[in-house]
């Protein structure tokens, strides 16, 4: 826990360094083709702030796809179990042992014959 706490603080302080070397620096930032499109005088860090938001907007739809999928699988799985269970009636072997042995049979009462 200590490990990340000093890399949180690490990263803090690259983050910040990164901040005031740059807080200075503008640049044009062109969107369409023509002289209407083009913003001047953009300060480095707000065009880094904008391409980091439109980076996490950009993951959100492949995320809510992947639960989306996730969640159809774990019930399509829930199902395939239900149906295995109805086809053998409920009965499974467990660990090698036949389902549906009585208590007398287990490996307590095998011990207690045994001495």
């Amino acid at each position: 826990m200590l490990a990340k706490l000093i890399l949180f603080i690490i990263m803090l302080v690259v983050i910040a360094a990164f901040i005031g070397f740059n807080s200075g620096h503008t640049s044009d930032i062109s969107i369409w083709f023509s002289e209407k499109g083009t913003f001047t005088d953009v300060p480095i860090l707000v065009s880094f702030f904008v391409m980091y938001v439109v980076g996490v907007l950009s993951v959100i739809p492949f995320f809510v796809g992947y639960q989306y999928r996730e969640g159809r699988k774990r019930k399509a799985g829930d199902a395939a179990k239900e149906l295995k269970n109805e086809k053998t009636g409920g009965k499974a072997r467990v660990l090698g042992s036949k389902a549906g042995r009585d208590e007398s049979e287990t490996d307590s009462g095998r011990d207690a014959e045994a001495e």
